[in-house]
């Protein structure tokens, strides 16, 4: 799953990158035309602009967070889950031992 999100933000950003671009070029074609008035509105076109992509950006990284959060969450619960096993292996020699020692009336050859 985590594979698949991050492939789907990745493409997230590449057509958020195309757009900003068509956009850019927009506003860079109009501005050659534009009247002062004109060119005062593709201005602040551009700055909004400049807005979204941050937001974009900010919400980019946000995903990226999630997931190398979700990654770390699922290594320490391998890890754990490694440790249990181990502990459970120690235990189970150790009741094997003693089973052994019991039955050898506690002796050893």
């Amino acid at each position: 799953m985590q594979v698949v999100e991050a492939f789907q933000l990745a493409n997230q950003i590449r057509e958020g990158g195309k757009d900003l671009r068509d956009a850019a070029r927009q506003i860079q074609a109009q501005a050659e035309t534009a009247s002062p008035k004109g060119a005062v509105r593709l201005q602040a076109q551009g700055a909004a602009e400049l807005m979204v992509l941050g937001q974009q950006t900010q919400e980019s990284i946000a995903k990226l967070l999630e997931l190398e959060a979700t990654q770390i969450e699922q290594v320490s619960r391998r890890e754990k889950d490694a440790e249990r096993e181990r502990l459970r292996f120690i235990k189970d020699t150790g009741e094997y031992l003693d089973g052994i020692l019991d039955a050898s009336g506690g002796e050893w050859r």
